[in-house]
């Protein structure tokens, strides 16, 4: 069990930081 909520947090944290990372880059696209 503690397998699959460790594994379950690495893939919502991943998730999380590639959403950020892609709105972070596209908001500085968008001020050039």
């Amino acid at each position: 069990f503690s397998t699959f909520v460790s594994i379950y947090v690495l893939l919502v944290g991943y998730l999380s930081y590639r959403v950020f990372w892609e709105y972070k880059t596209k908001k500085q696209q968008a001020n050039k």
